[in-house]
């Protein structure tokens, strides 16, 4: 094993996502995943011990919103999955995520985690904050559109979303069960999912009255795709 690998611990490894990421990171040479712990259950003595350079979060937006700051203190570079620290303006997380957010200062200091347009803000960053999948499948096609002028900023950018059921998370919840999703396609968050700002936010250009987001959950277990129409009116 390469003894100059990054240590990474991770929390919330029982989750969908955090599964995923440490069987990725596993198979990684210049990765070594000294921690794995569940979100409730893990305990900073056990989180020292595992020595990280990093540590991940795969954990819900107010926990993420918690530990961010005390793990920030004590000198750990952070990778937060959650949206906790996505939006740069605090002001919109009451609205869209339903809590007054207790770190406004660090929401400007977060490196946005793209690295296909934001490689030198996350290589420098001590605190990333993860992309949205939704986020990420509609802003590595429209940014480049964006910065190129090519879109009008009089347009109207309707973005059409279709998601497995994972992407809900592991949570029980009664629209993702079994008879609820199967043989069914299904709009939710019309007009108010969190994802939409996030959008805007990084297309330079991009405004809320001009950008239409509308998510489906699909029955398959994984997997997003978005359509994308540019609408010249």
């Amino acid at each position: 094993m390469n003894k100059y690998a990054k240590a990474i611990a991770i929390v919330g490894v029982t989750g969908y996502a955090g599964r995923e990421l440490e069987g990725l990171l596993r198979t990684e040479t210049g990765i070594r995943v000294t921690g794995a712990f569940d979100s409730i259950s893990f305990s900073h003595e056990a989180l020292r011990q595992s020595r990280p350079d990093i540590v991940v979060l795969a954990t819900e937006h107010d926990l993420s919103l918690e530990l961010v700051p005390k793990f920030l203190d004590e000198g750990y570079r952070v990778l937060d999955m959650s949206g906790a620290y996505r939006l740069k303006n605090p002001a919109l997380y009451p609205e869209w995520y339903g809590f007054v957010h207790t770190s406004p200062g660090l929401l400007a200091e977060a490196a946005y985690g793209l690295p296909e347009f934001f490689a030198a803000a996350v290589r420098a960053a001590r605190l990333v904050a993860n992309p949205g999948c939704y986020a990420t499948a509609a802003i590595l096609p429209l940014l480049p559109l964006y910065r190129a002028g090519v879109i009008d900023p009089k347009s109207t950018v309707v973005v059409d979303g279709k998601s497995g059921v994972s992407g809900a998370g592991r949570k029980p919840k009664p629209e993702t069960h079994f008879c609820e999703v199967s043989e069914n396609i299904r709009a939710y968050g019309v007009l108010k999912h969190r994802h939409t700002p996030e959008m805007v936010s990084y297309l330079p250009g991009a405004t809320m009255d001009r950008f239409v987001f509308t998510p489906h959950v699909i029955p398959i277990s994984r997997g997003i795709i978005n359509n994308i129409v540019v609408l010249y009116l």
